[in-house]
């Protein structure tokens, strides 16, 4: 029984205590450890409006007041090039020239649809005498 337990021992030395563990250890030890991802959330503001619930806003630094002077130039960049040339009444002038090349289907098809019908003994919507033999 006493033998047993040195071998036991033994090879428990062998495999704690070989240069081979020692070896993947160090291997270990040497991979470069995960960075943590930065703080995820919504990014303050490069300056604060007023607002009515928490009154006007600080004093705002020289920094802020060059970000908002600058927001405001591409600002109005942005509308003078989204501006367009087109006229006021463009989709009047549109509808008539699809009507203009050939009949609508109002022409085509007056209005009334199913009420025509009714006077016929037809009703829309009951499904009276739908499905005949």
């Amino acid at each position: 029984m006493i033998n047993t337990i040195r071998k036991i021992k033994d090879s428990l030395t062998q495999l704690f205590f070989s240069p081979q563990v020692k070896d993947i250890e160090e291997t270990k030890t040497a991979e470069p450890e995960e960075q943590k991802p930065a703080y995820i959330g919504v990014p303050a503001p490069a300056y604060l409006k007023d607002d009515e619930w928490f009154g006007p806003a600080p004093v705002r630094s020289e920094k802020q007041l060059e970000y908002m002077e600058q927001e405001t130039l591409i600002k109005q960049e942005q509308a003078e090039a989204s501006e367009s040339i087109e006229s006021d009444d463009i989709h009047q002038r549109m509808y008539e020239i699809a009507t203009s090349n050939a009949p609508t289907t109002v022409q085509l098809n007056p209005l009334g649809g199913s009420e025509n019908f009714q006077e016929g003994g037809w009703q829309s919507g009951t499904g009276m005498n739908q499905f005949r033999d």
